[in-house]
Protein backbone atom coordinates (compact mmCIF):
# COMPACT_ATOMS: atom_id res chain seq x y z
CA UNK A 1 0.00 0.00 0.00
CA UNK A 2 0.91 3.45 -1.30
CA UNK A 3 0.47 6.56 0.43
CA UNK A 4 -3.05 8.14 -1.20
CA UNK A 5 -5.54 4.87 -1.39
CA UNK A 6 -2.59 3.31 -4.07
CA UNK A 7 -1.74 -0.06 -3.95
CA UNK A 8 1.13 -1.27 -6.52
CA UNK A 9 2.77 -4.30 -7.23
CA UNK A 10 5.46 -5.74 -9.30
CA UNK A 11 6.61 -9.15 -10.70
CA UNK A 12 10.32 -9.68 -11.75
CA UNK A 13 11.15 -12.17 -13.89
CA UNK A 14 14.69 -12.48 -14.24
CA UNK A 15 16.77 -16.00 -16.56
CA UNK A 16 20.40 -16.15 -16.56
CA UNK A 17 21.19 -17.22 -20.27
CA UNK A 18 20.84 -20.57 -21.15
CA UNK A 19 23.33 -22.93 -22.96
CA UNK A 20 23.68 -23.13 -26.69
CA UNK A 21 24.86 -26.04 -28.17
CA UNK A 22 26.69 -24.88 -31.26
CA UNK A 23 25.26 -27.02 -33.81
CA UNK A 24 26.61 -28.58 -36.90
CA UNK A 25 23.40 -28.19 -39.35
CA UNK A 26 24.66 -31.36 -40.75
CA UNK A 27 25.40 -34.92 -40.51
CA UNK A 28 29.29 -34.90 -39.46
CA UNK A 29 29.71 -38.62 -38.16
CA UNK A 30 27.61 -40.42 -40.67
CA UNK A 31 24.65 -41.59 -37.83
CA UNK A 32 21.86 -40.36 -39.86
CA UNK A 33 20.63 -37.47 -37.95
CA UNK A 34 21.66 -33.73 -38.45
CA UNK A 35 21.71 -33.08 -34.80
CA UNK A 36 25.88 -32.94 -34.29
CA UNK A 37 27.66 -30.35 -32.55
CA UNK A 38 30.25 -28.47 -34.48
CA UNK A 39 33.93 -30.26 -34.94
CA UNK A 40 36.53 -27.97 -32.97
CA UNK A 41 39.23 -29.89 -34.07
CA UNK A 42 39.85 -33.30 -35.79
CA UNK A 43 37.65 -35.73 -34.08
CA UNK A 44 37.21 -33.70 -31.68
CA UNK A 45 33.32 -31.95 -31.30
CA UNK A 46 32.29 -28.97 -29.54
CA UNK A 47 31.32 -29.96 -25.61
CA UNK A 48 27.92 -29.22 -24.88
CA UNK A 49 26.76 -26.11 -23.29
CA UNK A 50 29.65 -24.43 -24.79
CA UNK A 51 27.80 -20.96 -25.92
CA UNK A 52 25.31 -19.13 -24.18
CA UNK A 53 22.14 -17.71 -25.21
CA UNK A 54 20.85 -14.51 -24.00
CA UNK A 55 19.07 -13.80 -20.76
CA UNK A 56 15.63 -12.63 -19.65
CA UNK A 57 14.76 -9.98 -17.61
CA UNK A 58 10.98 -9.14 -17.12
CA UNK A 59 8.95 -6.32 -14.69
CA UNK A 60 5.35 -6.07 -15.03
CA UNK A 61 3.92 -3.31 -12.42
CA UNK A 62 0.01 -2.87 -11.21
CA UNK A 63 -1.18 0.12 -9.51
CA UNK A 64 -4.45 1.04 -8.64
CA UNK A 65 -6.63 3.07 -6.71
CA UNK A 66 -10.50 2.46 -5.10
CA UNK A 67 -12.65 5.52 -4.93
CA UNK A 68 -16.14 5.47 -2.91
CA UNK A 69 -19.15 6.51 -4.78
CA UNK A 70 -21.35 6.17 -2.19
CA UNK A 71 -22.33 3.67 0.68
CA UNK A 72 -22.67 0.59 -1.37
CA UNK A 73 -20.93 1.80 -4.60
CA UNK A 74 -17.30 2.04 -5.19
CA UNK A 75 -14.91 2.55 -8.24
CA UNK A 76 -11.78 0.53 -8.75
CA UNK A 77 -8.70 2.33 -11.59
CA UNK A 78 -6.14 0.46 -12.29
CA UNK A 79 -2.58 0.98 -14.93
CA UNK A 80 -0.82 -1.93 -15.50
CA UNK A 81 2.90 -2.16 -17.06
CA UNK A 82 3.50 -5.09 -18.78
CA UNK A 83 7.67 -5.76 -19.19
CA UNK A 84 7.53 -2.01 -18.10
CA UNK A 85 11.14 -1.65 -18.92
CA UNK A 86 11.01 -2.80 -22.16
CA UNK A 87 13.37 -5.28 -22.44
CA UNK A 88 13.66 -6.63 -25.76
CA UNK A 89 14.33 -10.38 -24.82
CA UNK A 90 15.22 -11.91 -28.11
CA UNK A 91 17.41 -15.23 -27.56
CA UNK A 92 19.03 -16.75 -30.23
CA UNK A 93 16.86 -19.22 -32.40
CA UNK A 94 16.23 -21.54 -35.37
CA UNK A 95 19.34 -20.69 -38.29
CA UNK A 96 20.95 -18.29 -35.94
CA UNK A 97 21.78 -21.53 -33.56
CA UNK A 98 23.80 -23.46 -36.65
CA UNK A 99 28.09 -22.78 -35.74
CA UNK A 100 28.43 -24.87 -39.14
CA UNK A 101 30.43 -27.83 -39.23
CA UNK A 102 34.08 -26.33 -37.87
CA UNK A 103 35.96 -27.88 -39.73
CA UNK A 104 36.66 -28.49 -43.69
CA UNK A 105 36.03 -32.25 -43.52
CA UNK A 106 38.19 -33.32 -46.66
CA UNK A 107 41.39 -30.96 -45.70
CA UNK A 108 40.77 -30.99 -41.85
CA UNK A 109 41.34 -26.87 -41.59
CA UNK A 110 39.47 -24.69 -39.20
CA UNK A 111 36.23 -22.98 -40.41
CA UNK A 112 34.53 -20.16 -38.31
CA UNK A 113 31.40 -19.91 -37.43
CA UNK A 114 28.51 -19.01 -39.69
CA UNK A 115 27.68 -15.63 -40.52
CA UNK A 116 24.35 -16.09 -38.73
CA UNK A 117 25.40 -17.73 -35.68
CA UNK A 118 24.68 -15.86 -32.71
CA UNK A 119 23.29 -13.01 -34.86
CA UNK A 120 20.59 -10.92 -32.68
CA UNK A 121 20.54 -7.87 -35.74
CA UNK A 122 20.67 -7.99 -39.62
CA UNK A 123 22.47 -5.70 -41.65
CA UNK A 124 19.30 -3.36 -41.92
CA UNK A 125 19.41 -3.11 -38.63
CA UNK A 126 16.21 -5.03 -37.48
CA UNK A 127 15.97 -8.26 -34.97
CA UNK A 128 17.10 -11.01 -37.42
CA UNK A 129 13.41 -12.47 -37.65
CA UNK A 130 15.19 -16.58 -37.11
CA UNK A 131 15.29 -15.28 -33.43
CA UNK A 132 12.01 -15.54 -30.85
CA UNK A 133 10.90 -13.52 -28.80
CA UNK A 134 10.98 -15.17 -24.90
CA UNK A 135 7.54 -16.61 -24.57
CA UNK A 136 5.34 -13.94 -22.20
CA UNK A 137 8.12 -10.97 -22.96
CA UNK A 138 6.82 -8.76 -25.63
CA UNK A 139 7.49 -5.04 -25.51
CA UNK A 140 6.01 -2.85 -23.38
CA UNK A 141 2.10 -2.66 -23.43
CA UNK A 142 0.54 -0.71 -20.53
CA UNK A 143 -2.99 -1.66 -19.93
CA UNK A 144 -6.03 0.57 -18.57
CA UNK A 145 -9.07 -0.90 -16.35
CA UNK A 146 -12.25 0.45 -14.43
CA UNK A 147 -13.99 -1.70 -12.50
CA UNK A 148 -17.40 -0.61 -11.20
CA UNK A 149 -18.76 -2.71 -7.73
CA UNK A 150 -22.29 -2.11 -7.20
Amino acid sequence: RLPGGIVGSAILRMASAPPLDPAAGSDLNGDRHSFDRALQATGQFFGRNTFVNRPMRNLDIRILREFSLSDSKRLEASVEFFNALNVDNVEFSGFNTIYGPGLDLATGASIGPHAAFQRLRSGNGEYDRNNAQVPGTGPLQVQFGLRFYF
